[in-house]
């Protein structure tokens, strides 16, 4: 189906897939050539998600700014994810920055417990050494 369609190198890489059973693997060889492909070009691919769909010029600005930060051609995958309620996620190999709303609050909640929580024990102790 390929012969006269694609060269002759892809056309045998194809033939030799085939012939030993390993045409599944297609999909992994090509996403481990694209993410040499884009090492080379010192492209990298960076993930961010946001609450809402990110604006062109806020997309722009953070690829700017990731360009100046990291030293880097960052290629943006926006996701968006409303249990965010505000503010974005950007991961970038394993570096991430949650500046999500989400994450506020959930650091508030526990910030609130743990004074609480010494409120009560230090209260507690007080009482203990009467």
């Amino acid at each position: 189906a390929l012969e006269g369609r694609a060269s002759e190198p892809f056309l045998n890489f194809m033939l030799l897939l085939n012939e030993h059973d390993r045409l599944e693997l297609l999909r992994p060889i090509r996403a481990a050539a694209e993410e040499l492909n884009d090492r080379r070009a010192n492209r990298v691919r960076v993930l961010v998600q946001t609450a809402v769909p990110l604006p062109d010029d806020q997309r722009e600005r953070l690829i700017a700014e990731l360009r100046d930060l990291m030293h880097i051609e960052p290629v943006l995958e926006t996701r968006v994810d409303p249990e965010l309620l505000g503010g974005m996620v950007v991961r970038l190999r394993d570096w991430l920055y949650d500046a999500s709303v989400r994450t506020q609050l959930d650091k508030l909640r526990t910030e609130l417990i743990e004074r609480g929580s010494h409120e009560i024990q230090s209260r507690r102790d007080r009482l203990l050494n009467l």
